[in-house]
């Protein structure tokens, strides 16, 4: 067993103590990987300060695509098989891209995927328009079913929730891979979401607080899909521009912004996503000098700042900025070379109640000749409120993602006729394994975890709801079941005979992880 998986596999959190984990790229001069490093021969710095490190391995993936973990039949689940897998996602941003730059990145994305993409390598397709995220195409090794998806996506400016020709069969169909449920997911999610966020018509009079939203927003979603799989992630995010920068805390503090933007981080953190941002705008204008690394031209002068900040995402993730110079095909290839060979180091953020911002890290080694590649900072942020929480809760139920930060199952129970005639009453059963839920000896073994679920049609008509919450301070005895058999909990709702896509979420109030899981439902 490594020191991550003694580290991740403690029992039950109690403090307030977090681990950082630093996925750290070492290379010679040339650019070589050096896979001979020592736990001793690494020096991490927190705003300067060395830190004790309780996490050291050195890790080497292979391409092959995430499953989910196996369950019984009629058990859904958001856990995922260990393994030593890279991942590499795609976002195709529509949202701070014009439609030339779309039009661009697409033509980009498609060369890539039908001509040069090494056949082995698992990606996934993700776009992000004014309506939130849509899953295009889950992992898959087979670069040609990515290519017909991308051909299917429709630009930005026709926003409108498509209904399919057969709902309930499209709906439905599962795909291979990690996050089976999620394709079944996205056709019922995508009215829902907009009636969650804001719809505009023209993309040029979005403000700038809406577009950081959305994006923040977006983030996290991509984050806490991941934060249950080990190791290191590569996102390449085809943007024309990031609209805000890493030290907008500040901003966003006199605003409302300022609770999306540190859920937005601090899943980066845990989820240890590494970010390649691919600036579209050089796709189509070799003219245009990225504000980087000179002066834009003055037909990009309203967002060259949005662009410059990519420099910044990039650095602070761990990742590389791909200029103009690298193509999709160079950004893919380079993000798969830096998942495929690194080293995992980590340490334990201490305190009580820790002041909230940035906190500056760096990856040194005592070896002479060798460079590093890691993230330079992460984000400590402040208490949650009820309010905040609600709005998170809310925001995860309509996600076409499963969050994995807290890993539960859920069960159904046989439908019952319900109060009326015409409905059935549903239930279901949730399940947390041992020592997953946060018991907090330091407040009389206190526990909180708040269990939900929704039930949305083919068109994402919501069409039943649960929530329910558990809180309290626990006897002894209680506190050693939960440590040996881990939690149990029932619920219900009253639903009419068809066919429907259910989302279940458990939030450990006393940690802030989310979990959910989806599963199709037919009544009789």
């Amino acid at each position: 067993m490594t020191d991550r998986d003694k580290a991740q596999q403690a029992p039950v959190i109690r403090t307030k103590s977090e681990l950082v984990l630093i996925p750290t790229v070492v290379t010679d001069v040339r650019g070589n990987r050096i896979s001979d490093m020592k736990r001793e021969e690494f020096v991490v710095l927190e705003d300067g300060q060395k830190q004790e490190m309780a996490v050291f391995e050195h890790v080497r993936t292979v391409a092959g695509v995430m499953k989910p973990s196996l369950a019984p039949n009629g058990v859904f689940t958001n856990q995922i098989e260990s393994g030593s897998n890279r991942l590499t996602i795609i976002v195709f941003d529509l949202f701070n891209s014009r439609v030339t730059e779309q039009l661009a990145v697409r033509e980009e994305l498609l060369r890539f995927l039908t001509q040069t993409l090494n056949v082995g390598e698992p990606l996934c397709l993700i776009a992000l328009d004014a309506n939130g995220l849509q899953l295009i195409h889950d992992f898959t090794q087979d670069p040609a079913v990515l290519a017909d998806a991308l051909k299917n996506l429709k630009l930005e400016g026709a926003n409108e929730a498509k209904v399919p020709s057969s709902p309930i069969e499209s709906q439905f169909r599962m795909v291979q891979g990690w996050n089976s449920e999620s394709q079944s997911r996205v056709m019922a999610m995508t009215q829902a979401r907009l009636n969650y966020l804001r719809h505009t018509e023209g993309m040029a009079k979005i403000s700038s607080e809406s577009r950081s939203e959305a994006t923040l927003w977006a983030m996290q979603e991509i984050a806490e899909a991941f934060i249950g799989i080990p190791g290191r992630k590569s996102l390449i995010w085809a943007t024309g521009g990031f609209p805000f920068d890493i030290s907008d805390s500040a901003r966003f503090g006199r605003g409302q912004l300022l609770p999306a933007y540190e859920r937005a981080w601090r899943a980066f953190n845990l989820a240890n996503v590494a970010v390649y941002p691919l600036d579209v705008r050089g796709l189509i204008d070799p003219s245009y000098v990225n504000p980087a690394v000179g002066t834009p031209l003055p037909q990009h002068i309203d967002i060259d700042t949005g662009i410059a900040n990519m420099a910044n995402v990039a650095d602070i993730t761990g990742g590389k900025l791909c200029t103009r110079a690298q193509n999709a095909v160079n950004c893919v290839q380079q993000a798969s070379i830096d998942s495929s060979d690194y080293y995992m180091l980590g340490f334990y953020e201490g305190g009580e109640h820790p002041k909230p911002g940035w906190r500056k890290l760096k990856v040194q080694t005592l070896r002479a000749g060798t460079r590093i590649q890691a993230k330079t900072g992460f984000y400590v942020g402040g208490p949650i409120d009820a309010k905040t929480s609600k709005e998170e809760i809310e925001f995860a139920l309509s996600s076409p993602f499963d969050y994995t930060e807290l890993p539960i199952s859920v069960q159904f129970i046989p439908a019952v006729r319900g109060q009326t005639s015409v409905k059935r009453q549903v239930g279901f059963i949730y399940s947390l394994r041992p020592s997953i839920a946060t018991v907090e000896e330091s407040k009389a073994n206190h526990l909180s975890l708040i269990f939900a679920a929704l039930a949305k049609d083919a068109l994402g008509k919501p069409k039943g709801t649960f929530s329910n919450v558990v809180e309290g301070d626990l006897a002894k005895t209680t506190t050693q079941q939960i440590e040996e058999k881990g939690v149990v909990f029932t619920g219900t709702m009253e639903l009419e005979p068809g066919e429907y896509a259910l989302t279940f979420l458990v939030r450990d109030n006393s940690s802030g992880r989310m979990g959910t899981v989806s599963a199709p439902l037919k009544v009789d």
